[in-house]
C-alpha cells in the first residue's frame, strides 16, 4: 500500500512537520468554490489558502493542500511552507465567499509554494477517510492512503444535456468545461423545488445561456419571478428541457417554453402563473 507520508519522506520532510489541508468550502454561498479558485490558476487559490480567521498553520512547518472536486475526490493542489502570519489588512477578501477582513478579525499568512511536489498537483488523490469535519490533520497521525496517482489533469466530461441536472447551490462548483458548455447555449430549462416537487419551467435567451440565468436564481432565490418570490423553498433543482437552435429567435424561444409548460401543466399544478 502507497501512502502519503512516503511522498513525504522521499522528499526529505518530515511528517511531523506537515499539516494536511483539505479545502471544501460549503457552507455558505460562494462565489466560486476552492477548486475552481485552484483550477483557474490566477493566485487567487493561493490568497484563499492564506486567508484563515484563526492562527491554524505553523510557522516554518508545511502545509499539503487538497481541494475537493466535482467528483467528490480530494485532490493533491500543492504543498506551501507557511514564513510568517500577520493580521489581514481592513478589507482583505476571501474569493470563494467574498467575506471581507474587518480590523484585527482574520489572519493573513505568507505562503510560498515547494516546488518539489508541484509534479503531484492535480494528479494525486488520497482517501481522506472519514473524518471530513476535520479539514487540518497533522500527516504524522494521519497517513492517508494514496488511492491514485494520474499522468495528466483532466476534469470529467459533461454528461449530455438529457443526463445532467443540478441544484442551483451547486453551481460555483461545476466543472469549468461545463460552465462554459452552459453558457455557449440559449432554450428551455426546468425547475424542481426539491421540497415540494412543484416544477418551473423557463427559458435562457440572454448572451451566458443556461448558465447566466441559473446563475440569477442562486443568487436571490427567485430570479426575479413574481410567483417564485413566493414559493419559500431551500433551493431548485435545475435540467435542460429543450437546447434551441444558434438562430431561433427570442419569440420562437417562448413559444418553445410556452410548449413546455402545457406539457407539464405548470401553469395549472407548477410555478408558472403566466
Amino acid at each position: 500500500m502507497f501512502n502519503f507520508n512516503a511522498l513525504l519522506e522521499e522528499a526529505g520532510l518530515n511528517p511531523d512537520q506537515v499539516q494536511l489541508v483539505r479545502h471544501r468550502d460549503t457552507g455558505r454561498k460562494l462565489i466560486e468554490t476552492p477548486y475552481d479558485l485552484w483550477v483557474a490558476s490566477d493566485g487567487r487559490f493561493q490568497t484563499y489558502h492564506s486567508f484563515q480567521s484563526k492562527k491554524r498553520f505553523k510557522i516554518g512547518g508545511f502545509t499539503a493542500t487538497f481541494v475537493v472536486s466535482p467528483a467528490g475526490d480530494t485532490l493533491f493542489a500543492g504543498m506551501y511552507k507557511a514564513e510568517t502570519v500577520k493580521r489581514a489588512p481592513k478589507g482583505t477578501t476571501c474569493p470563494c465567499t467574498g467575506i471581507k477582513a474587518e480590523s484585527g478579525t482574520y489572519f493573513l499568512y505568507r505562503m510560498t509554494k515547494v516546488c518539489a511536489f508541484e509534479k503531484y498537483e492535480g494528479l494525486l488523490t488520497v482517501d481522506w477517510g472519514r473524518g471530513f469535519r476535520n479539514w487540518i490533520q497533522r500527516a504524522k497521525n494521519q497517513n492517508k492512503r494514496i488511492l491514485e496517482l494520474r499522468r495528466v489533469f483532466q476534469e470529467p466530461d459533461f454528461p449530455g444535456f438529457s443526463s445532467f441536472s443540478t441544484e442551483l447551490g451547486r453551481l460555483a462548483g461545476l466543472p469549468h468545461s461545463w460552465k462554459a458548455v452552459l453558457s455557449s447555449v440559449r432554450g428551455v430549462y426546468l425547475l424542481v423545488c426539491v421540497e415540494t416537487g412543484k416544477q418551473y419551467v423557463g427559458s435562457a435567451v440572454g448572451t451566458d445561456g443556461f448558465l447566466g440565468r441559473w446563475q440569477d436564481y442562486a443568487a436571490n432565490g427567485h430570479g426575479g419571478n413574481v410567483e417564485l418570490k413566493k414559493h419559500k423553498t431551500s433551493g431548485y433543482r435545475a435540467s435542460v428541457l429543450e437546447v434551441a437552435s444558434p438562430t431561433a429567435t427570442h419569440e420562437e424561444i417562448i413559444a418553445t417554453e410556452n410548449f413546455w409548460k402545457q406539457k407539464l401543466l405548470t401553469q395549472e399544478f407548477g410555478l408558472n402563473k403566466n
